[in-house]
């Protein structure tokens, strides 16, 4: 008789997947293929938080940065 499993919640679900997968690729192109498919999904991981970081006043900006307060610094007047 044989047991079947069905996972309980989406974190095991993706989990199975993702082992799956990841024992398909092992089986066609090897370990290497396992090791650049792994940092592929790092890659894309890291971009996807690079590009979701708020842009604005002290966030890499070339403007001018915030004092330790939290308000803007006061602008300086020009010199005519």
């Amino acid at each position: 008789m044989i047991a079947c499993f069905a996972p309980r919640t989406p974190a095991e679900k993706k989990r199975l997947l993702v082992e799956a997968k990841h024992a398909a690729l092992l089986e066609r192109g090897g370990q290497f293929a396992v090791k650049k498919a792994l940092e592929k999904k790092r890659k894309k991981d890291a971009g996807k938080e690079k590009k979701a970081r708020p842009r604005g006043l002290g966030f890499g900006s070339s403007g001018p940065k915030p004092s330790a307060d939290g308000s803007a610094p006061a602008r300086k007047r020009v010199k005519m």
